[in-house]
């Protein structure tokens, strides 16, 4: 399958390399945000998924506007069957999300519709919940609000950091997609 993968968080890098581990697809290049001051010295410095896209020698596109001609045009030569995002922290407007054969998912951490928006993670342990999980749904023009394609709960444990139950989830989305993967195209619509 050729896919675009779109990401910036470390949230993203355990679904790209499980995705690179198959090596049944093919991944013309990766999307993230461009560069962003970090650090005492507010040196620029790329995302996290980046910096891991980059570590797999793949191929790293940072537009400022993913909605742009040039962006839509990038895309639409790679013939994609399906863009898969993950903590991507921007919108992707129609016509990015309709350039592939089965359209635009997005990997998300949390039991959609539950905690919609950036801090599922952090909501969900602020709000003392017991139980967390993911949410794997097509992308449409509401924040989080998609068809949803596939969802998995987690058990949050007893005293669980945000840092080990983000890796958890990541790992679960991570496996979730390679899961969904080979039925796409049966639930495509």
């Amino acid at each position: 399958m050729n896919l675009i993968f779109v990401g910036s968080s470390s949230f993203a890098i355990p679904a790209l390399e499980e995705l690179l581990a198959l090596r049944r697809h093919k991944i013309p290049f990766v999307i993230s945000q461009p560069e962003k001051p970090k650090g005492r010295n507010l040196k620029l410095e790329p995302t996290e998924l980046a910096t891991a896209a980059m570590h797999n020698n793949l191929e790293v596109y940072c537009p400022e506007d993913i909605n742009c001609p040039e962006s839509i045009n990038r895309i639409a030569e790679t013939e994609p069957d399906l863009i898969v995002t993950a903590s991507y922290g921007g919108f992707l407007g129609r016509t990015i999300r309709n350039l592939a054969k089965f359209k635009a998912i997005n990997l998300h951490p949390s039991l959609l519709p539950a905690y919609r928006g950036a801090s599922p993670i952090q909501t969900a342990l602020l709000s003392g919940d017991n139980v967390t999980g993911n949410t794997i749904f097509r992308l449409n023009a509401k924040m989080d609000a998609g068809h949803i394609l596939m969802q998995e709960s987690l058990d949050i444990m007893e005293n669980e950091s945000y840092s080990s139950l983000h890796d958890r989830l990541a790992n679960q989305a991570a496996q979730m997609l390679i899961n969904l993967l080979p039925v796409i195209g049966e639930i495509s619509s």
